[in-house]
């Protein structure tokens, strides 16, 4: 069995289909926003002064959701304080290069 999964062939066309739906009501939005008269097609009270609520008059004003909206957790986070002490003795146990290492030259290129 192959380590890569493909996904089903119901999925696939599953995925392109919200694809093509979301590009289509794009461009629906877009071309209603453009045109009062489509606008006013679409629904009779929409007009130039109108301050209608549809989905296109907000396209049209690109209006964005409000960042409060969306609430964000807080990290799980704890921090605090170290010596200089307890970083040496936390970093003791690894590797650490030899002494001489750092007293050797750069190699010449001749």
């Amino acid at each position: 069995m192959s380590a890569e999964r493909r996904p089903s062939l119901f999925a696939e066309y599953l995925r392109r289909l919200f694809a093509a739906g979301g590009a289509a009501l794009v461009l629906a939005l877009a071309v209603f926003a453009a045109s009062p008269e489509l606008h006013h097609w679409l629904h009779a009270d929409a007009g130039p002064a109108s301050d209608d609520e549809c989905a296109v008059t907000l396209f049209a004003s690109g209006v964005s959701i409000a960042p409060a909206a969306i609430p964000v957790p807080l990290p799980a986070m704890e921090w605090r304080v170290v010596s200089h002490r307890e970083v040496e003795q936390s970093l003791s146990g690894r590797a650490a290069l030899p002494a001489s290492a750092g007293a050797r030259a750069a190699p010449e290129l001749s």
